[in-house]
């Protein structure tokens, strides 16, 4: 699994006819996106860092596919 998070803090998991896997580890997570189109998306949240006080949110979309979140 590669790491995609930006320096703010968000991930982006996208997917069309494929799979994608991503993993969060490096900065802290605050929100995240993943859609997939006939296709599959995993994000791996057991490493993420959300800071003290604050949640992280997930924002999810999937048409004839399939997501997976891990934590």
């Amino acid at each position: 699994m590669r790491r995609e998070t930006e320096s703010d803090g968000s991930a982006s998991v996208s997917k069309v006819m494929a799979e994608s896997k991503r993993t969060i580890t490096d900065a802290p997570c605050r929100n995240a996106r993943t859609s997939a189109f006939m296709g599959g998306c995993l994000l791996d949240l057991r490493q993420a860092r959300i800071p003290a006080g604050e949640e992280a949110v997930i924002d999810v979309f999937s048409v004839m596919g399939g997501l997976t979140i891990g934590s």
